[in-house]
């Protein structure tokens, strides 16, 4: 299950605890049409890779978003010892395109 990220020092306490393990940032927004059901495919990816951990930044709600200079939504950031993964980030994503986020993680895990 995704841990609703509630503010700044939230996300960096889960990514410091997380330590080496990977850890998948969903970036989403309650106006975005393409955010729809997003947190019901969260579930089924978090269910699928339970070793990792699964951030869920509502963009309307905190400022997270703003401070990664996330503006477009859905977003997913890859982390691995509090660092992003820059390499691997999926910008507006279609819920079609999760799958792509299944293959990274598995290439990353």
């Amino acid at each position: 299950m995704a841990h609703k990220i509630e503010d700044q020092d939230d996300f960096e306490k889960k990514l410091n605890e997380a330590g080496a393990k990977l850890v998948i940032v969903c970036i989403s927004a309650t106006e975005c049409d393409k955010c729809a059901g997003i947190e019901e495919k969260l579930q089924g990816l978090s269910s699928r890779f339970g070793d990792c951990d699964f951030l869920e930044v509502d963009a309307d709600m905190t400022d997270v978003a703003d401070n990664l200079g996330v503006y477009e939504y859905p977003t997913f950031h890859f982390y691995r010892n509090s660092k992003q993964i820059p390499e691997y980030k999926v910008r507006g994503a279609d819920l079609e395109e999760l799958n792509q986020i299944g293959e990274i993680i598995e290439k990353l895990n």
